[in-house]
C-alpha cells in the first residue's frame, strides 16, 4: 500500500490524484428508490458528484484499496568488477599481489510502484507485533553506494 499517497491525498490534497479537484464526475453504480409497496426499483446512477477535498478527505481516503499498488520489481542489489594485477608486474619485490575492486549497492531498480521502494514498510518489521509488511508510510528507501577496495598479498 501506497501510505505515502494516501497521507498526502487524505490530509493535504498534495497527491496526482486531486489534481482533477472540482470536476464532476458519475460514479458507476445504481440508485435504490423504495416503492410504496416495499419493494425497491434500481435504476443507473447518473448524479454527478463533485470531487472537493472532501471527498479525497472523507470518501477516498477511506478506501484502502484506492492505495493498493501492483508492486512486481526487480533490483540490481550488488554488483562488484575486480581486477587482479599479474604477480609478474612486481617482479622481485616483497608484494605477491594486488587485487583492486568495485562493488555497488542498489544500482538498479525496476518497478511500476510509485512510491519510494517497493521494499520499504512503515515501522520496520512491525508495530507491536502486528506487522507492517507492505504498507510503505514514510519509510527510508535503500541507499545507493559505491565501496572501492584494494587487496595486497604479501
Amino acid at each position: 500500500m501506497n501510505g505515502n499517497d494516501w497521507y498526502a491525498t487524505r490530509t493535504s490534497g498534495l497527491s496526482e490524484r486531486t489534481l482533477d479537484r472540482y470536476k464532476e464526475v458519475v460514479f458507476d453504480g445504481v440508485i435504490a428508490t423504495p416503492n410504496t409497496d416495499g419493494s425497491t426499483t434500481y435504476t443507473q446512477n447518473t448524479r454527478p458528484v463533485e470531487l472537493t477535498q472532501g471527498y479525497y478527505q472523507n470518501t477516498l481516503g477511506t478506501v484502502g484499496s484506492a492505495f493498493i499498488e501492483d508492486v512486481s520489481w526487480a533490483r540490481l542489489r550488488y554488483a562488484t568488477l575486480s581486477y587482479n594485477i599479474p604477480s609478474t608486474a612486481f617482479g622481485q619485490s616483497f608484494i605477491k599481489g594486488v587485487e583492486l575492486s568495485v562493488t555497488g549497492r542498489n544500482l538498479l531498480l525496476l518497478t511500476n510502484y510509485t512510491g519510494a521502494d517497493p521494499e520499504t514498510s512503515a515501522a520496520g518489521a512491525g508495530v507491536r507485533g502486528g506487522g507492517s509488511n507492505g504498507f510503505d508510510y514514510g519509510s527510508v528507501p535503500a541507499t545507493r553506494g559505491v565501496d572501492m577496495g584494494v587487496r595486497v598479498t604479501f
